[in-house]
């Protein structure tokens, strides 16, 4: 369930950052560089929630953040579905940061519970799976917008080749470009939600509770966090008893020596502590 909202939400999400390049410089008449920074926050919001996100994931589980972001990208996908040739470049670059919120805030839990689901042995696979989900989907939804776009604007009677500067001064082919574009975003607004209403379905159905949340919840003496954790899991180092090399002081390598007398008693203790310890 994870890997089709992720695939999803790849898949509504690849049509922002190929149609709208060409929206801001073709349809708006925008210099190269002046439409990369009204698409910059959506880079910006992603580099810079991305780790937090992944901590808040930690600390309350994967699916609150998930669907928070799946929430934000939905609503932004939607009114990108909204802009037409008179949209003010700054509701874009609004709705580029809120998409990048979305995306950000999702792609950290998401990823976290696909791979603690999977169970280390099988991370390698998992994680050239994930790839291949972002991938597909981003072939997909390229592809898909675009075959949109085509037929649209075909049927309002223009031809989708923005690449005539002299064809661009007529406002009726960038109109056109803007309306189709606005119909590939609806669907893909149809795409997102889908992916979310998935991603809430994962977490009522398919959630764990984070370590934490565990631990607390096993804990009855209202202690701090870290004697919570201490006493959901120890790990324990023991060496073994002196051996007769041991006492002699010589090196034994792999050779399999008895313990000494010394080296019995230490095991024997060493027994009686862990017997007693099982009991508490």
């Amino acid at each position: 369930v994870g890997s089709a909202a992720r695939f999803l939400s790849f898949l509504a999400g690849s049509g922002v950052f190929f149609l709208m390049p060409f929206f801001l410089v073709s349809g708006l008449r925008m210099d190269t560089a002046v439409a990369a920074l009204y698409l910059l926050p959506s880079s910006a919001c992603m580099v810079v929630l991305a780790p937090l996100s992944g901590w808040i994931a930690d600390k309350t589980g994967t699916t609150i953040p998930a669907v928070c972001g799946m929430i934000c990208s939905t609503i932004s996908m939607y009114l990108f579905s909204t802009i037409t040739i008179d949209t003010n470049p700054m509701y874009v670059s609004v709705m580029a940061a809120l998409s990048g919120i979305g995306m950000s805030v999702f792609m950290a839990p998401n990823t976290s519970s696909i791979m603690g689901s999977s169970g280390r042995s099988r991370y390698g696979i998992v994680s050239a799976f994930l790839n291949l989900t972002r991938n597909a989907a981003h072939v997909v939804g390229i592809a898909l917008p675009t075959a949109i776009v085509v037929v649209v604007m075909g049927s309002l009677g223009y031809e989708a080749d923005l690449s005539d500067p002299e064809s661009l001064e007529d406002i009726g082919l960038r109109s056109a470009y803007a309306i189709s574009m606005g119909k590939a975003f609806q669907v893909s607004t149809v795409i997102m939600a889908a992916a979310a209403f998935l991603t809430i379905g994962a977490g009522i159905f398919w959630s764990k509770k984070p370590i934490v949340t565990e631990a607390v919840e096993k804990n009855n003496s209202g202690g701090p966090i870290w004697e919570v954790l201490f006493k959901t899991m120890r790990i324990v180092i023991v060496r073994h008893g002196q051996s007769v090399a041991n006492a002699q002081g010589r090196w034994q390598g792999q050779l399999d020596y008895e313990l000494s007398q010394e080296g019995e008693m230490q095991a024997e203790k060493l027994k009686q502590r862990k017997d007693f310890e099982s009991k508490q």
